[in-house]
């Protein structure tokens, strides 16, 4: 990243998503190398390896230079530390413990769940020292603990800029807990953001989604639709749960195996009744797929020849989901220079025609105001204006601040923009739109959807629109 700013801004992006995607090799190979120190053979390994690299919303995670699939790999690396700290008991384990899940705090608030999971595990070899090993019961016990504080101090350097710049060390999270301020963002908006992430999965409407969450997640998830989970794992791991599930109960499986399953176990229920997002669950998939393929292998015969089938085969369906979403994003004409940025862009981003129209068509130093456009101020040259995650929020207060829509312009011209680009195709359906207020009569909100379109669809001060978006003048 720092080399490519030598060259350029861009050279410095394109840099470090390319960092970040190197984190999906990496992990891959961290699966394989893992099963094999466990004892899993090469063949069962590879399995396990395919299983993780065809779930299409790994690629897509990787893709897009979210952090998901590196907190993925310092998560294995810790559980592989920690199997190895069950057995040997060694401190060298346990610093390399703290190392990762330190990474892994450091990336995302999430990993507590992660420490909640290792402490149990920790407490349960304690459990075992006093059995077996009593001499050894304290210095078990100090040093595990020791070591998740000591995680806790590597990642506190993150948590500690947020506290000094936002008064909160968990902002934007539990604001009416512990408050916090910053530019945006007040108690009602980290209220929504949690009401938001409770979304995922549908439980919100049908608290049944719970019990049928590992089917739903496997045969039901559907990107951009929190209901279904916004991604796709795929059926590879469903195939797998039963066979793990038996060998637990039939065969006496490693040590490894039992972490890696109680670990995974403890992860999925905190991601079950938290946000339900399928990016979220990647950090269990690599030491799951682990311990279903150890488990394949241990049943081995007639049920592990039709397992390896099943599970090769599910993978080749992730792995081809994952190539149709790269031959629709078409990448390469545009990289092999097939096609000019400006196509590239036209087909991919439905409204960069609008971005084209704002950065060829109007003064320079004129702002805009960005309603419902995803903050996407990348391909925009232009000053603008925009509500960062809930994206009308400053729109539905100056609506039901306005008498009309003379009083709506007036207080956006008072912010000193000169046009407006909305997404609409949602914001004037009364059953969907946000500008809606469930406490107030339906006239009264009819009547404010009317001034909120007259400001938007302003058909004299039109630039450009269409059936989705709409480009006006404020004056």
């Amino acid at each position: 990243m720092l080399l490519g700013g030598f060259w350029s801004p861009r050279a410095a992006e394109a840099a470090a998503g390319a960092t970040i995607w190197m984190f999906f090799p990496l992990l891959l190979a961290a699966i394989f190398g893992c099963a094999r120190e466990i004892g899993v053979s090469r063949r069962w390994s590879l399995i396990a390896v395919i299983m993780v690299a065809a779930v299409p919303t790994a690629y897509h995670v990787a893709a897009s230079a979210y952090i998901d699939i590196a907190l993925a790999l310092f998560v294995t690396l810790a559980i592989y530390a920690l199997t190895r700290w069950w057995k040997t008991l060694e401190n060298g384990w346990l610093i390399l413990i703290a190392i990762f899940l330190g990474a892994a705090l450091s990336a995302k608030l999430t990993t507590v769940f992660v420490i909640a999971a290792f402490a149990l595990v920790i407490l349960l070899r304690v459990r075992k020292a006093k059995e077996s090993e009593p001499d050894q019961l304290i210095k078990v016990l100090v040093s595990g603990c020791a070591s998740l504080l000591l995680a806790g101090l590597i990642a506190s350097p993150w948590y500690l800029r947020t506290w000094q710049q936002t008064d909160s060390p968990v902002f934007p999270f539990y604001m009416s807990i512990w408050p916090g301020k910053a530019a945006g963002w007040d108690v009602e908006r980290s209220n929504l953001f949690q009401a938001m992430n409770s979304q995922y999965g549908g439980t919100d409407i049908d608290k049944v989604n719970y019990l049928t969450a590992p089917v739903r997640v496997s045969v039901a998830a559907q990107p951009e639709q929190p209901a279904n989970y916004d991604g796709v794992l795929g059926v590879a791991f469903l195939i797998g749960l039963p066979l793990l599930v038996w060998a637990l109960w039939k065969f006496d499986l490693a040590v490894e195996i039992k972490i890696m399953a109680g670990v995974a176990a403890v992860m999925y229920f905190f991601w079950l009744f938290s946000s339900e997002q399928l990016r979220y669950l990647l950090p269990i998939v690599p030491f799951l797929a682990v311990a279903i393929a150890a488990s394949a292998e241990k049943i081995g015969g007639s049920i592990a020849k039709v397992a390896k089938v099943s599970l090769v085969a599910a993978s080749v369906c992730g792995l081809l989901t994952t190539f149709a979403w790269f031959c629709q994003k078409a990448p390469l004409r545009f990289a092999l220079g097939g096609e000019s940025r400006d196509q590239y862009l036209t087909r991919n981003l439905d409204y960069y025609l609008y971005y084209q129209t704002l950065n060829t068509e109007t003064p320079v130093d004129a702002k805009v105001w960005l309603i419902n456009m995803r903050r996407d101020t990348y391909n925009l040259n232009r000053p603008y204006f925009s509500d960062y995650l809930f994206e009308d929020w400053t729109l539905r207060q100056m609506v039901w601040e306005s008498r009309n829509v003379q009083e709506l312009r007036a207080k956006a011209a008072a912010m000193n923009v000169q046009y407006v680009l909305t997404r609409h195709d949602f914001l004037f359906d009364y059953d969907r739109s946000t500008l809606v207020d469930d406490k107030k009569p339906r006239a009264e909100n009819e009547k404010k959807l009317k001034i909120a379109k007259e400001f938007i669809l302003n058909k004299a001060n039109t630039i450009r629109a269409d059936e989705k978006f709409s480009l006006v003048k404020v004056f």
